[in-house]
C-alpha cells in the first residue's frame, strides 16, 4: 500500500522539531505591529512558522523556537497564544465539519 503522505509537503515543529505533514500544524506568522499572528488557513503572506496543536509544543515554541525561526525577539504571552491557537485549531475542525 502506498503512503499517503508521499509528495505532501513536510514541516517541521519549532517547539518540538517533530516533523509531519504540513496539514498536521498551525501556521504562525510574524507580524511587526502585532507580534505572533496564527495562520488558520495558511495564507498570510511573511514568514512562518508550524507549531503542533499541542500545548507544550506551543510554549516551547514560544520560548525560543520562534524567535530563533524568524531571527527577531518574539514578544507576547506563551499563554495567550495557546489559547489563540486552541481558538484557530476548534475554527478549523468546524470549517472541516461544514465539507
Amino acid at each position: 500500500m502506498a503512503d499517503p503522505d508521499v509528495g505532501e509537503p513536510q514541516r517541521t515543529c519549532v517547539g518540538c522539531r517533530r516533523v509531519a505533514p504540513k496539514r498536521e500544524f498551525v501556521r504562525l506568522v510574524c507580524d511587526n505591529d502585532l507580534g505572533v499572528v496564527v495562520d488558520a488557513d495558511a495564507r498570510l503572506p511573511g514568514r512562518g512558522a508550524y507549531v503542533c496543536g499541542i500545548r507544550e509544543c506551543v510554549l516551547s515554541a514560544a520560548r525560543g523556537g520562534l524567535a530563533r525561526s524568524w531571527r527577531v525577539p518574539i514578544r507576547g504571552d506563551a499563554e495567550r497564544l495557546w489559547m489563540l491557537i486552541q481558538r484557530a485549531v476548534a475554527a478549523r475542525g468546524k470549517e472541516s465539519d461544514r465539507r
